[in-house]
């Protein structure tokens, strides 16, 4: 029942005056056509908005039929208006499409059809409200457009996961038709049992939102893929309705990252076997080393003293010139190499590397090397923390063997030997104002370059070295450092 038909105590002439004022305000509005046709749907009042539809003017509407007005959309209205004419029954949200007054294609209108009822309450005419919802329909065209043209999962579930609907996309990925998914539940595709914690992850989304996170699904064919989502809750009068995915297949990414981390894995697992079996070789060779060096000091140093006891007994014996001085000889040798076995006891295994560490050990031969060529040192320490008794071994031995080729070929007036540390390294600098490398440290005859090199590659390291024209050399290497014990 219209305003028009409201029972009222007013009389018949103040009624119609209040049902036009009605109409009136109706019509003004730019918004919303509006129109009344009688029962021989000729129309007698229409606003200016339904008169554009026409393409004519308010009154030269006035007085014709619907059909004339508007010939190509009057098919698509007369059963509705006719219906409403005959039975009294309105007739809401009726969807007209066509042509529009300036020859512009495909508009559309959605227009609701209201009994209008006489003193009586016979149906008098028909009310026409209609709303022109083209660009609505260009916009949801094009996202549907845009929906299954796209190359990602769209995906509607209801709040207990039913598929609402699916996109081509969805069909190709998945394996399912769309006829075979809308109207089931989306655990077709995610099992339950066999992912708990995706569903854990889909009543938050509904609950409180997740708008982002990845997931597997199984295919029709069994495949296990991997699709990205991206999320979005359904919200109708402040209660959730369902959620709209947008899903993209990271299976093959997914499967790149699991591979690299096997490989990484490998590679971590390769590289603690390589350090257990560098450990263990460094153990084996110090152990050999420090075998020898016992061996030497415990019997050929120890007869070459007793030899030069026995050439000192020897020596108070006789008076003959010629045999002090062959006796003499004898002895200097003999002295001289029990000092070189004594040096090489020391070179082969210096206790200072158990008892005071690398530094400790370091600063021995520093010493050493001052003594027997003069040569100033600086050592300086920022170790944090002792490194592996395996670790110092290698750093000592490279170092004493770039100590050696300063003694030997640099005439050094001064020599800096440097450490420091973090928890992943040890690097050791030696630098030194000599007279450099004549020739290129990497051309042959530089074995003792060779096997710095190799030793802190072996280990895991790096090996640098620097000798400008204008003399000096700087050996720089690293090495991983493990703390000790």
């Amino acid at each position: 029942m219209t305003d028009i038909d409201r029972p009222s105590t007013l009389s018949p002439e103040p009624r119609t005056l209040e049902s036009l004022a009605l109409l009136q305000a109706i019509t003004s509005s730019q918004t919303v056509g509006f129109g009344f046709v009688d029962r021989d749907c000729r129309i007698v009042r229409l606003n200016a908005m339904l008169a554009a539809i026409t393409g004519g003017t308010v009154e030269e509407q006035i007085g014709s039929t619907v059909a004339e007005a508007v010939p190509h959309l009057w098919p698509q209205m007369e059963s509705a208006v006719r219906h409403v004419l005959e039975a009294g029954e309105d007739v809401v949200n009726h969807e007209v499409a066509g042509q529009g007054a300036g020859g512009e294609a495909d508009r559309h209108w959605l227009a609701s059809f209201h009994a209008v009822r006489g003193a009586a309450g016979e149906v008098i005419g028909v009310a026409a409200i209609v709303f022109d919802v083209t660009e609505r329909r260009r916009a949801e065209r094009f996202s549907e457009q845009l929906i299954e043209t796209s190359n990602a999962i769209v995906l509607v579930l209801d709040p207990a996961a039913n598929v609402l609907d699916f996109n081509r996309a969805g069909e190709e990925i998945t394996g399912y038709t769309r006829e075979e998914l809308v109207g089931r539940n989306w655990d077709v595709v995610v099992p339950r049992d066999r992912y708990p914690e995706v569903w854990d992850t889909h009543r938050r989304l509904i609950d409180e939102g997740a708008p982002r996170y990845a997931n597997p699904i199984v295919t029709k064919a069994g495949d296990e893929r991997f699709i990205l989502w991206q999320n979005s809750r359904r919200v109708e009068c402040g209660e959730v309705i369902g959620t709209v995915s947008f899903g993209i297949d990271v299976t093959e990414s997914v499967s790149a990252r699991r591979d690299a981390e096997r490989s990484l894995e490998r590679l971590r697992s390769a590289d603690h076997e390589r350090r257990r079996l560098l450990e263990r070789l460094v153990h084996a060779q110090e152990e050999e080393r420090q075998r020898i060096a016992r061996d030497v000091h415990d019997e050929p140093v120890q007869v070459l003293v007793a030899l030069s006891l026995r050439l000192d007994m020897l020596a108070g014996t006789t008076d003959d010139p010629e045999l002090l001085a062959a006796l003499s000889e004898a002895r200097r040798t003999a002295r001289a190499t029990i000092a070189s076995l004594r040096s090489l006891t020391f070179e082969l295994h210096p206790p200072m590397l158990d008892r005071e560490g690398l530094e400790g050990a370091l600063r021995v031969q520093l010493e050493q090397m001052r003594q027997d060529t003069g040569t100033q040192f600086v050592l300086e320490s920022e170790v944090t923390g002792p490194p592996s008794p395996e670790t110092s071994a290698i750093a000592y031995r490279i170092a004493q063997e770039a100590l050696t080729n300063i003694r030997k070929h640099a005439c050094a007036q001064h020599v800096t030997v440097g450490l420091r540390s973090d928890e992943h390294a040890l690097v050791v600098r030696i630098a030194d104002d000599g007279r450099g490398f004549q020739s290129g440290p990497d051309e042959p005859g530089h074995l003792g370059l060779v096997s710095m090199r190799e030793r802190a590659e072996m280990a895991g390291g790096w090996f640098r070295l620097e000798s400008g024209d204008g003399g000096g050399t700087v050996v720089e290497f690293s090495l991983p450092a493990l703390a000790a014990g």
